[in-house]
């Protein structure tokens, strides 16, 4: 191959050379829209499904070994052999918990796995709340909630536990601080009587028989430290299924982990109170003091 062709095929190649994972976390708009991509305008950040350039997507850790999964549901199930990774060696695992349920529904069993854990991230000494769900048969979930966030800025990521060369953990499609579920509107503003920071919208598709069965890791990386503290909390984590095709809409809340409240200042006024109190109350000590012992 002569010099010019080289040079041309290198040129072509590094052009069509993948693109390493660009992602990371995204800080979620806080109180106010965002102001660049990919929140930009909106308290809602979108995700791409590529992950080359997906802003959420943060790369597995290594391949720890290999799963057999079901994909599909009755004569289209089949199987599938799957990678199973390791947590990005970023995060040390604190804590997880593993929540099975099925409930009866107008369409059937909603069905599935919720798995739940709290990282320690090392690059910020941090901690991180994950979310990980299985769907079963029909049963899908459009959104994860995970709630206890008002006290905290939370920034929004995933990465894959499973993947194959025939499909993939599914990613994140979006996320806002927001309660309201796909199909349920849309997510209120900042200032409006229906907004709340409390709570962190994961959106996706998770759903066995549209080949879907398992969502990836999905992360929320707070400002909250180990200091702070995380503790298990009725109702911080909710599953919902929207409805998309015709199945019944329902949310299934969960016993989660969520970080501790951070305790309330006094204002100075308090203080000031507090001291007239104690003052009040020695004086009128030691008048009955007084009054008790005469001369």
């Amino acid at each position: 191959m002569n010099t010019r062709i080289r040079a041309t095929f290198a040129v072509f190649a590094t052009t069509l050379a993948p693109v390493a994972f660009a992602g990371g976390f995204v800080d979620l708009p806080n109180g106010a829209l965002g102001t660049a991509a990919p929140c930009l305008n909106s308290v809602r950040c979108n995700g791409v499904n590529n992950v080359a350039v997906d802003p959420f997507y943060i790369a597995p850790g290594a391949i720890q070994g290999t799963a057999t999964v079901t994909v599909g549901v009755g004569g289209a199930a089949t199987t599938r052999t799957v990678n199973v990774h390791d947590f990005p060696t970023q995060f040390t695992l604190l804590d997880s918990k593993v929540t099975s349920f099925s409930v009866a529904s107008a369409g059937g069993p909603y069905s599935g796995t919720f798995f739940d854990y709290v990282f320690i991230d090392t690059t910020t000494d941090t901690l991180v709340f994950g979310s990980r769900l299985e769907m079963i048969g029909l049963s899908e979930a459009n959104d994860i909630f995970r709630r206890g966030f008002s006290d905290y800025e939370t920034e929004v990521a995933w990465t894959r536990i499973y993947s194959s060369s025939s499909g993939n953990d599914l990613r994140l499609y979006s996320a806002a601080r927001s309660e309201v579920g796909l199909k349920g509107g849309a997510d209120p503003l900042p200032g409006s009587a229906n907004y709340t920071n409390d709570v962190v919208d994961l959106r996706s598709d998770v759903n066995q028989a549209e080949r879907n069965p398992f969502s990836g890791l999905y992360l929320i990386r707070t400002d909250a430290t180990l200091a702070n503290g995380y503790s298990l909390v009725a109702d911080a984590a909710a599953i919902r299924q929207a409805g998309e095709e015709g199945q019944a809409v329902l949310t299934l809340n969960f016993q989660a982990f969520a970080p501790n409240p951070i305790a309330a200042i006094p204002e100075p006024s308090a203080y000031v109170m507090l001291a007239s109190g104690l003052l009040l109350i020695g004086v009128h000590a030691r008048r009955r003091s007084t009054s008790s012992h005469p001369v």
